[in-house]
């Protein structure tokens, strides 16, 4: 269905007749579509009072009216709505003037007399393509409390309060055939709710409403969860759980191992991310983070006594039986998926897992998000489900020191939570995939076995970003980060005391080991499972250094909360665009938020050869540190020392640019999702935030929905703006369509044309001229329908460009 035009209409005063004008006169054969919402009953006619009539489809009446009318068949020309009213009354409605709308198919009401969180209509059974309008109206209408997004995915409209009791929203969506339940969310409703869903056939396949700019917003204009319902739980002694797979392709089935002490249960699964879309003319909503995919039944079963390996220290519960399975939906969105493990008899009897819904290999989203599923399995110390934190983590028994576990198994319901919250998802993790998600990044998920797996998952992606705790790292791990930043992919590591630990997968990827020979106490009979970085002999594997990889070097030990400062030295450099360093007066520093320095953090360790060069700092915080400091080897933590952290870009060999914030908690500033909880009250930082939205922009990652305190920061900069080398080419250099590109990754293939001059701009970075000319006639090319394909080779002569984003769209 093409929509041609949408009227808004709310009357000010109480009325029983008043007219719409509609913005331009109707096309001939158009179909209007009415809904309206209000305390009285409406009818609408075209032109005048004593015009044609529309047809009500369905109507819900408790006081207050929501109905969808239509009428088809416009002569064209028409500009007036004529609404009458059954009594004197304040309306709210919007018009549609819609061209390809078929016949009306079904409708459906709901009214709640007590309103809840999650109001919804009756269901709609759809035999094919459709679009549903829909009409939603609360009597709750106090400011912070209209609607939320619209179900199935879709557009609400006039989402205001418009008097003093009523707040109403209207909404179209387009869907396939199927079974809907139609509806929104409003949070904390004190009252009743009314709503009305009418579907009429759609064989244009032209979408209603414009297009979402990505997967991740259109995702989040979805309804949320509210947060009290899905955060904060902890593994319980009456029920525990877990996922069989840490991650899953859309399309698969997600299998499900409950300990429901022989009682019912339901698998409640959420998919995190933002799921608070602002509505313009009233205060932001509040995010709550989340969206309910499936509420899934168990079957109730008493779990047989986990497996125990004595020799490693290894729980794990393999010999569960399955007793819950969700299909994944093939449109399901990649993400991390938060499961609530919720007793029928006792909704306090809950626990929480999760796994990773991930892109498919080869996905081209501009960023790549690699959850670190390890550093939470590490830390976790489930034993059964009636003791669940008496087991063995990779840090002791029960919570405490002492004797620790030499492998960690997938297998088994997940108590890091109950352990050490601040290794869960939801402390460090989450508060960046929140704020990445409220700002419409267009996002791909791997969890950490993906990329054991598969080396080549993050090559076809502009950027990757590592969030949270990357402590421990198998050798598949790190080869795929080396194997994209050899290939141009720009990094961004929102961690620290990350690449610490070497970890080795089994077959399965389902068992993670790890001795820590380091500490001289045990050694891994199968290999070396202490520290990457170790000098010692003992390391018998090949010793990498992870300032190699990531610029930076684990210092500080946990825990520490402390704040990064940013003198004003650092004013000038494009990070901080837009932000209030950028006027800082001389000598003057910003304090970045409280608790964002931990609750560990890395340092620039120069003496180490492995360490960037090419590099530049973009904060400066000194230090004394008495106790905490780890060694060179990295497995003694109670040195004292004055050590300085810095915020670091570095420049690879390769042009990819490499950010490292070397702390867990860089997220403190983003988002209100922190420390395994929302912090109502927590202030957000807008430089942070603008700072790391600066970042993405100059590694070609945009933010379609940025948040409206935060600045556009176009254009991008290139890498010789924030004071890093760039190769040049000197002379020409000739390459025709037929030349082999020998780097992995993009190809270059620009058909017929070819590669007459490769120049070095020193202001801009290098720039790649077409057949002698600029870079305009790339966008020639490409309008010309030639494909355009760059290598990481070729990618490095368009850095700092102008015009970059001219012909962006080419890059396939």
């Amino acid at each position: 269905m093409n929509t041609l035009q949408r009227k808004s209409f709310a009357t000010t005063t109480a009325a029983t007749t008043f007219t719409v004008t509609l913005d331009q006169p109707c096309a001939a054969g158009s179909t209007l579509v009415i809904a309206t919402g209000g305390p009285a009953v409406v009818t609408a006619r075209v032109g005048s009072a004593a015009g044609p009539t529309f047809t009500k489809r369905t109507q819900s009446l408790n006081n207050n009216e929501m109905t969808v009318s239509d009428y088809a068949g416009t002569a064209g020309g028409e500009t007036v709505v004529h609404v009458t009213l059954s009594g004197s009354a304040r309306m709210s409605g919007e018009i549609y003037e819609c061209v390809g709308l078929g016949a009306f198919q079904s409708g459906a009401t709901y009214f709640s007399a007590t309103a809840g969180r999650y109001p919804a209509t009756s269901t709609l059974t759809l035999a094919g393509p459709c679009v549903v309008f829909s009409a939603l109206l609360t009597t709750d209408a106090t400011a912070n409390r209209p609607w939320r997004g619209l179900e199935p995915v879709g557009r609400l409209y006039n989402n205001v309060l418009y008097n003093t009791n009523l707040a109403v929203a209207y909404g179209v969506s387009d869907v396939a055939a199927g079974t809907y339940t139609v509806g929104s969310t409003k949070i904390n409703a004190s009252s009743y709710t009314q709503i009305v869903a009418v579907a009429y056939s759609d064989t244009t396949g032209v979408p209603s409403n414009t297009p979402y700019a990505n997967a991740t917003v259109a995702e989040n204009s979805r309804p949320p969860r509210y947060y009290g319902d899905w955060i904060g739980a902890t593994t319980h002694a009456n029920i525990a759980g877990f996922a069989t797979a840490q991650s899953v392709l859309p399309g698969g089935t997600v299998y499900f191992k409950v300990d429901s002490d022989n009682v019912g249960f339901n698998v409640e699964v959420n998919r995190l991310g933002y799921y608070g879309n602002p509505v313009p003319g009233v205060p932001d909503l509040e995010d709550h983070g989340a969206h309910l995919m499936a509420t899934v039944a168990g079957t109730p079963a008493v779990q047989p006594t986990p497996n125990f390996t004595a020799s490693t220290f290894t729980t794990d519960c393999s010999n569960w039986s399955v007793t819950a399975q969700w299909s994944v939906p093939a449109t399901a969105r990649p993400g991390v998926y938060l499961v609530n493990f919720r007793r029928t008899d006792n909704s306090a009897y809950v626990s929480q897992g999760m796994f990773i819904v991930r892109s498919p290999a080869g996905s081209t989203n501009r960023l790549a998000v690699v959850v670190d599923d390890n550093t939470c399995q590490a830390y976790n110390n489930f034993q059964d489900r009636a003791n669940p934190t008496a087991g063995y983590s990779l840090y002791g028994q029960g919570g405490t020191s002492g004797q620790r576990a030499y492998a960690v198994s997938f297998e088994r319901p997940y108590a890091t939570q109950n352990n050490l919250a601040r290794t869960w998802i939801l402390d460090d993790e989450y508060s960046i995939i929140n704020f990445l998600e409220r700002n419409g990044v267009d996002l791909a998920y791997y969890s950490s076995a993906d990329l054991d797996a598969d080396q080549n998952l993050l090559i076809s992606h502009r950027a990757a970003l590592m969030p949270g705790h990357q402590e421990y790292v198998s050798q598949g791990m790190w080869d795929a980060w080396e194997a994209a930043k050899a290939a141009g992919v720009h990094m961004v590591w929102l961690s620290a005391n990350s690449a610490l630990w070497h970890v080795r997968f089994d077959a399965t990827r389902r068992k993670m080991t790890c001795y820590k020979d380091s500490f001289g106490d045990v050694s891994d009979p199968s290999g070396w499972t202490g520290t990457w970085r170790d000098s010692r002999a003992g390391n018998t594997a090949t010793r990498r250094s992870e300032s190699g990889l990531h610029g930076l070097w684990f210092k500080v030990n946990g825990v520490r909360l402390d704040q990064v400062t940013v003198p004003d030295t650092f004013k000038a450099s494009p990070f901080w665009r837009s932000t209030t360093v950028a006027s800082l007066g001389s000598g003057a520093s910003k304090t970045l938020p409280a608790n964002g320095l931990g609750y560990e953090w890395d340092f620039y360790r120069s003496a180490d050869p492995a360490a960037p060069t090419n590099k530049v700092f973009l904060s400066s915080t000194t230090i004394a540190v008495t106790g905490m400091v780890a060694n060179d080897d990295g497995w003694l933590y109670t040195l004292s020392d004055t050590l300085t952290h810095n915020f670091i870009l570095w420049r690879a060999a390769s042009g990819a640019l490499v950010f490292n914030a070397g702390t867990n908690r860089f997220g403190h500033g983003l988002s209100q999702f922190t420390e395994g909880n929302y912090l109502s009250n927590k202030p957000l930082d807008t430089d942070v935030q603008q700072a790391l939205i600066n970042l993405l922009c100059d590694m070609g990652v945009t933010a379609e929905t940025r948040m409206s305190v935060l600045v556009d920061p176009a254009p991008a900069q290139a890498a010789t703006a924030y004071g890093l080398t760039v190769s040049t080419v000197t002379g020409d250099t000739a390459m025709t369509a037929a030349s082999t590109v020998t780097a992995s990754g993009r190809q270059l293939a620009i058909g017929s044309a070819s590669i007459a001059q490769a120049s070095a701009d020193a202001a801009t970075g290098l720039v790649l001229a077409i057949g002698g000319g600029d870079l305009s006639q790339v966008a020639a090319l490409i309008a010309s329908g030639e494909v355009i394909q760059i290598a990481p080779a070729a990618w490095r002569y368009f850095e700092g460009a102008a015009g970059i984003n001219s012909f962006e769209g080419g890059v396939s």
